[in-house]
């Protein structure tokens, strides 16, 4: 079971309800962290997640509206008197980041380990993780991450009966533990009785890049694909297009709403809309035109934040028929 949780999407400052690249997966009470950026904590808090079981924290790079929610990060961690060690993973100069970010968090209970990334790729096995690390294309040196849970084989009963294993030693041996029998004179090891490895979960994410085949390569039977990308379509010239949104939403203690246009018409392309009390997995998308009252209100306050921050949306008034700038 691998839980994942979007805990920040924004691009460079944060806005209400949407914080800075930050994501978080979780598995066998073990928690990773991609990323760090502004508001990672007031995240944490509205989903209920607590940071204080992060084992491991991967960074794509080092601009700082993804990494510099860490020193707070750290504090509360502190703070909630943790002592085990946390893994550190990222291009080269992470020790050095991080070291200048910790002036303002100089005293923490727990020991930092560090793992700088130098080759195109590179696997690590921490934990219930097994982490690919791969470059891609951004102005600074960038990596995204492949995240797996691998699945042991089934336990195969029949062998076991076959090779005369006691039954006592089955739940040991499928845990992966060898048995040394000193009565019998016997070592009875896992593969003695079970299967193939069997497909396992697998989680990639990359942001603030350019396509590259690395991609392509690490997303290759992911369960789920998480890319983010802030660079424009190239023209008929090969020029890149200026960058223009496609998507804007807004999150309250109840709703989640998303709206997409198409590029060229401006128009809307696809809505969701999520009660998550009723919904917290966000499977059941609501039709627009029955939430009326519910929809009126989230245009409403959609608008208003947008125009605070001088949004490209406000200044083109796009759906502008729906949204009240």
């Amino acid at each position: 079971m691998l839980d994942v949780c979007l805990l920040g999407t924004g691009g460079m400052m944060p806005l209400p309800y949407r914080w800075l690249t930050a994501l978080m997966v979780r598995c066998s009470g073990s928690n990773l962290l991609i990323d760090c950026g502004e508001g990672t904590q007031i995240a944490l808090k509205e989903k209920g997640w607590s940071p204080k079981p992060v084992d491991v924290i991967c960074f794509t790079h080092y601009h700082a509206d993804h990494i510099s929610g860490l020193p707070g990060l750290l504090l509360t961690m502190g703070n909630a008197e943790r002592t085990e060690p946390i893994t550190m993973i990222g291009p080269k100069g992470l020790e050095r980041v991080v070291t200048a970010l910790r002036t303002i968090a100089p005293e923490l209970p727990f020991p930092l380990e560090f793992i700088e990334l130098t080759e195109p790729r590179q696997q690590l096995q921490i934990g219930p993780y097994v982490i690919d690390a791969y470059r891609v294309n951004h102005n600074v040196t960038c990596y995204g991450y492949s995240i797996s849970i691998p699945r042991k084989g089934r336990f195969d009963v029949e062998r076991a009966r076959a090779q005369e294993i006691p039954q006592k030693f089955w739940s040991r041996l499928q845990k992966g533990e060898t048995i040394v029998d000193e009565l019998q004179g016997k070592t009875y090891l896992p593969e003695m009785v079970m299967g193939a490895q069997r497909k396992g979960i697998k989680l990639t994410y990359c942001t603030d890049t350019r396509p590259t085949q690395s991609i392509v390569d690490n997303a290759m039977h992911s369960d789920l694909f998480i890319c983010e990308g802030m660079y424009g379509e190239k023209d008929k010239d090969g020029l890149v297009q200026s960058y223009f949104p496609s998507s804007r939403g807004i999150k309250t203690a109840r709703y989640t709403l998303a709206l997409y246009i198409d590029r060229k018409t401006k128009q809307l392309k696809k809505s969701l809309l999520f009660d998550d009390v009723n919904d917290p997995y966000q499977l059941n998308n609501l039709p627009l035109d029955e939430n009326k009252e519910v929809v009126e209100q989230l245009y409403r306050e959609m608008g208003t934040m947008l125009k605070e921050i001088d949004d490209p949306w406000y200044t083109e008034k796009i759906l502008s028929d729906r949204i009240p700038y």
